[in-house]
């Protein structure tokens, strides 16, 4: 932790204090502005503790668990630039993406459709055949019982072509001028789907590589900044300097290490929104996809 990190410099510097002090290198009055900064590191140290306690209640009130259930921070270790093609990442992200996939499948119903209003406007040549059944009755005049009948069945089949000419319909002819306007529409939304999800896919592989530079850089800056506190501590040893330039360089270290943990912070965060915009977040963190149980329904 930085806070810790910084709090033991201070006290090490305190004791340097104590020992140039006795050997008369050093008035004893300039201890007393590294006992106060030791005791700034130390509220710094109690804030940052309190920060994570904090953050750690929100993570596990986010993850519905028990208050106390023992969670502990890590670092990010040995963290690598991600080698990133962006034609590969955009050939993911059009595989992946819900809406460029939902816009492509509404482009080919309006093709289907535009398809069916057009085979409706064609001439249709059809074989019908087809055969009936009456039945009558008929009573017997003469008879001595008048009450019988006697049931006729007539059976009468036909064959034959039926030619339909759609003409004057102009309800076919304006099915088919909606089709086609539906079908340039959802065309349309396709190339700007795709031109949105390629635009997002540049800007987040230009990110990605932005902030690995901004962490190199940061790192950098970092190891700079540890070589200027210590030569400026070998001279304090000597006299040729003072608590005063000690301190000012502690503190640009400890805006150096910040600097560094943020850019960290912003690279892994760079690299999560690349793993979303690709649909990939799922793949990344190895989570598996629960398919649901279809219910076995008999007809």
């Amino acid at each position: 932790m930085i806070a810790e990190a910084a709090l033991q410099r201070s006290k090490d510097l305190y004791q340097v204090n104590k020992a140039l002090i006795s050997t008369g290198r050093m008035a004893e009055v300039e201890i007393f502005q590294t006992e106060a900064e030791v005791a700034n590191r130390e509220v710094a140290l109690e804030e940052a503790e309190n920060q994570i306690d904090t953050s750690r209640l929100a993570l596990l009130s986010l993850l519905a668990l028990e208050p106390r259930t023992p969670v502990v921070a890590v670092g990010a270790k040995d963290i690598r630039l991600r080698g990133i093609d962006l034609a590969q990442a955009l050939t993911i992200a059009l595989a992946n993406q819900p809406d460029y996939l939902i816009a492509q499948l509404q482009s080919e119903r309006a093709k289907i459709n535009l398809d069916y209003a057009k085979n409706q406007q064609l001439w249709d040549l059809s074989l019908v055949a087809g055969k009936t059944q009456s039945r009558g009755s008929s009573g017997g005049f003469g008879s001595v019982n008048t009450t019988q009948t006697s049931a006729q069945k007539n059976d009468t089949s036909y064959a034959g072509i039926q030619l339909t000419i759609p003409l004057g319909d102009r309800s076919i002819e304006q099915a088919t001028v909606r089709a086609s306007v539906d079908l340039k529409s959802q065309t349309l939304k396709v190339h700007e789907t795709r031109q949105v999800v390629e635009q997002r896919i540049r800007d987040a592989v230009r990110n990605v590589q932005t902030r690995w530079r901004q962490l190199e850089l940061s790192n950098k800056a970092r190891e700079l900044s540890v070589l200027k506190l210590n030569a400026e501590k070998e001279k304090l040893q000597v006299g040729r300097s003072s608590n005063f330039q000690i301190l000012s360089f502690e503190n640009d270290l400890r805006n150096a290490e910040n600097a560094r943990v943020n850019a960290e912070i912003a690279y892994l965060n760079a690299l999560t929104d690349l793993d979303e915009r690709m649909g990939k977040t799922l793949e990344v963190w190895s989570i598996p996809i629960a398919e649901p149980e279809l219910a076995n329904y008999e007809y």
